[in-house]
């Protein structure tokens, strides 16, 4: 029914937004020793690497989210087995595209060096900051099983967990062993990989390593291919002003930029919540008979609710300026 569906979300959405603002608050409360720490332009340059980094993120995930929200739930009745394949298949396809991401975006490193950075970075800095972003995906899909199998507590203490221990390990790469900004992407890699390996390791029954499970493969990018434009035009949306900021202003200027633009949190923070809690409820509709009446009852109320809250923020704007 579409009340227990609302229900459901609520619930979910209280738990998510807990862990959200949870999550996000580490990183928002380390800005200050960040700031003490880095200069403008090293924050900079960690900022424009991070952007460069999610943009091969963004070209590696291939949908693959999407399309392991949409089988996960469809193959359903076949039970855990069937599930397991999935996951793994995803997982496999994932590790093979990704590192091939990687490879190629350190080979490209010299270049990106010099239109980016004026030559200043080692291709380290490069290899880290995508291998990051591979562990961190790898990790998100260990998560998002979880989410789908409607256990919010065990998303919310992976999610927490690896904000923790990155944010740990990056304090003890700068703070402790002094070896600048390169220690922030190792601490990022090391909290990833670490997170990675807890993370399947509680699902580990949805794993399935006996074989190669290509047959899933055509299907999966079938899907999730598609999908792709979209993620990119996202990914413009969401990083087109670091761009013109580093290319007409420097580093400098894109490090104080970059901290202001954090405060953006707050916004996203609900939307983001919303998401991640109505996801697996909307998959599991779209085969339900009340999948209907749930989405227009769903629309309506994010819709109604999101201009309340766009016109609140706007209200008191100045106050937050």
């Amino acid at each position: 029914m579409p009340v227990d569906r609302i229900k459901q979300l609520g619930k979910d959405s209280i738990i998510y937004g807990l862990g959200g603002i949870l999550a996000k608050s580490i990183s928002f409360f380390l800005l200050p020793i960040y700031t003490k720490i880095f200069m403008p332009s090293d924050y900079g340059t960690v900022e424009m690497l991070t952007v460069i980094s999610s943009f091969l993120g963004a070209v590696m995930i291939l949908g693959l989210d999407s399309a392991q929200s949409m089988f996960f739930f469809k193959i359903k009745k076949k039970g855990e087995g069937a599930q397991a394949i999935l996951v793994t298949s995803i997982l496999q396809l994932r590790l093979i595209w990704g590192l091939f991401i990687v490879v190629l975006g350190t080979v490209l490193a010299p270049f990106l060096n010099y239109i980016f950075f004026e030559g200043l970075l080692s291709w380290e800095y490069f290899a880290l900051a995508f291998g990051g972003t591979l562990l961190q995906q790898t990790t998100s899909q260990s998560a998002e099983v979880f989410r789908l199998l409607y256990k919010p507590w065990n998303y919310l203490g992976i999610t927490l967990f690896q904000a923790l221990l990155t944010a740990g390990a990056v304090l003890v790469c700068v703070v402790v062993y002094d070896v600048g900004i390169i220690g922030f992407f190792w601490g990022t890699v090391l909290g990833s990989l670490l997170t990675s390996f807890w993370g399947w390791w509680q699902i580990r029954k949805y794993l399935n390593f006996k074989a190669w499970h290509t047959k899933w493969w055509p299907r999966l990018l079938r899907f999730g291919t598609p999908l792709g434009p979209m993620g990119l035009g996202l990914y413009v949306m969401n990083t087109s002003d670091r761009w013109f900021i580093q290319h007409y202003h420097g580093s400098a200027e894109m490090g104080i930029y970059s901290v202001g633009a954090k405060f953006a949190i707050f916004i996203t923070l609900v939307v983001e919540t919303f998401r991640k809690a109505w996801a697996p409820i909307a998959m599991d509709s779209m085969h339900s008979n009340d999948g209907v009446e749930t989405f227009r009852m769903i629309s309506r109320l994010y819709l109604g609710l999101g201009c309340i809250g766009a016109v609140i923020l706007t209200i008191i704007s100045p106050w937050l300026v």
